[in-house]
């Protein structure tokens, strides 16, 4: 299962997608992080697997900042987690 839960768009018109997913044979989730161009081609497909190897990590919104950065938070266990790509 794939989740969406935030979408950005920078200042040269990328578009990145942020969520989770389970779809890992793991059964554990991770932070998912999808970047297109202003034409819809993808430019890069990022995750996040958490600091252990049985983590339910799911990313709760994206933004991007001046300097084209991707940033994404969400959970990671019980705890907060800020992931800047």
């Amino acid at each position: 299962t794939d989740v969406v839960t935030g979408m950005a768009v920078d200042s040269v018109g990328n578009i990145s997608v942020a969520g989770w997913s389970n779809s890992f044979s793991s059964g554990n989730t991770d932070f998912l992080t999808v970047q297109y161009d202003a034409s819809g081609n993808q430019l890069s497909l990022l995750t996040y697997k958490g600091l252990t190897s049985s983590s339910r990590d799911e990313a709760a919104d994206v933004a991007t900042d001046s300097f084209g950065n991707v940033i994404v938070v969400g959970k990671s266990n019980s705890d907060f987690a800020t992931v800047k790509y």
